[in-house]
């Protein structure tokens, strides 16, 4: 049925790479000669060579109006010149330095850089250029990204706030200079935003933290559209308070109650010490009111009290606000709530020190064993999502297949998430 989110197992993909090998060459083919390859092997470190062929996203240092200081500038063949103006801009140009026998009257020893453009290159010369060179090119693959099929085509990837250290750590497996590469996104449109990303068109792949909401799943389905989850990792929702606060947990109906019915105001009646109570909650378009509404609000909407008073805006604000609403004249502590791993990288990097904790849920205390074992009640998944109608062996569904492999759960161990299974290093 369209505007249905199902989930599909996936089996893993793999393709041969193929390679060429590197030639002595002269100094004016350096950069047509870095431009036309895409990257050099380990072996690139010593006195032998390998590149791969070459792709078709492979670009190269932008133009500059760098002031060339070849010496023997007039030397160099005029369609080359660009190119070494290009090169020296980045340091990564072949040049010979000549000194001079005595210094000046400043102390100073006179020196001459000279491009020497019809000289030959040493073998050791050409394996340090290329190296050299291919670190500043947008990006090039690694082995990897061309065992899976990534190195000619990359899915378009969206999703959460929380799940962006995925993509990140994803291109940076895949790709040398991964921040170069067409497809890298600079951020993620969060999870409300990205679905209606995937549902258009926009996006044909989503690593996110919740599943869709029921107005997300009213858009699928006015549009025609069936969404299909795959669970990548192992992710929570958390409830956290200030760490001076002594109570030791809620339950579930306690959350639900303090959401929908607004009904506490000091931390009393909810079995904690005597002090003020804020309670905060997400904005409409998050993850986290996703995950509100799978949880606790079954059909039911957050209190309006709370949606206008204490409303934090970003993944980030909610930490910040639950840590900034302490008081210790009169006692004030804050409730808020997130996704587990995002908090676990999030929360010292933004407060610096444990000005927060985690709150123990129906007696369970999440960490990485109880969510993996699903004994903590609010225990879940981190998805990546396609469409139904996604073709198969696409790049989108390929990369759900790596996201599977050991590989692709190492990138996720590597983003800070918890893997589905133990993986091999």
């Amino acid at each position: 049925m369209a505007g249905k989110a199902i989930q599909t197992p996936v089996t893993p993909h793999s393709c041969a790479n193929s390679s060429t090998k590197a030639t002595m060459t002269t100094r004016p083919r350096l950069k047509e000669m870095a431009r036309d390859w895409r990257g050099c092997s380990t072996a690139a470190m010593a006195w032998e060579s390998t590149v791969f062929t070459p792709a078709s996203f492979l670009g190269w240092l932008p133009s500059t109006t760098f002031e060339a200081r070849f010496d023997d500038w007039d030397e160099i063949p005029a369609w080359a010149q660009d190119d070494y103006r290009d090169l020296d801009a980045y340091s990564i140009a072949v040049t010979t330095m000549e000194y001079g026998d005595t210094p000046d009257e400043n102390g100073d020893i006179e020196t001459t850089m000279l491009a020497e453009p019809n000289k030959p290159l040493l073998r050791s010369e050409m394996i340090e250029f290329l190296y050299h060179g291919l670190l500043f090119l947008p990006c090039y693959p690694t082995e990897t990204a061309i065992a899976w099929g990534f190195d000619t085509d990359m899915p378009v990837i969206d999703g959460s706030t929380s799940t962006y250290p995925y993509t990140t750590t994803l291109f940076g497996t895949l790709f040398f200079n991964y921040t170069g590469h067409p497809a890298f996104p600079e951020s993620h449109s969060k999870s409300y935003y990205s679905y209606d990303r995937l549902i258009s068109g926009e996006a044909n792949l989503l690593i996110i933290s919740t599943k869709p909401t029921e107005d997300t799943l009213a858009k699928a389905k006015a549009a025609g559209v069936e969404l299909e989850l795959t669970p990548i990792a192992y992710d929570a929702m958390v409830f956290f308070t200030n760490s001076e606060n002594p109570i030791d947990g809620l339950t579930m109906d306690q959350i639900r109650t303090i959401y929908v019915d607004n009904p506490y105001t000091n931390w009393q009646a909810l079995g904690g010490p005597d002090a003020a109570f804020i309670p905060y909650c997400r904005n409409m378009d998050s993850g986290s009111q996703a995950q509100m509404e799978e949880f606790f609000l079954k059909g039911d909407e957050i209190h309006p009290d709370i949606r206008r008073e204490t409303t934090s805006v970003s993944m980030a604000s909610v930490l910040t606000d639950v840590a900034n609403a302490y008081q210790e004249d009169p006692p004030a502590y804050a409730l808020g709530y997130s996704i587990y791993y995002y908090y676990q990288a999030a929360s010292q990097i933004l407060l610096g020190q444990d000005d927060l904790k985690l709150l123990p849920i129906n007696g369970v205390y999440p960490s990485d064993e109880t969510i993996a074992d699903g004994t903590y009640p609010l225990a879940g998944y981190n998805y990546a999502v396609v469409r139904t109608d996604e073709p198969e062996d696409s790049p989108a569904r390929r990369m759900i297949d790596f996201l599977l492999s050991n590989d692709g759960q190492r990138c996720v161990q590597n983003a800070g998430f918890g893997p589905l299974y133990p993986v091999e290093w």
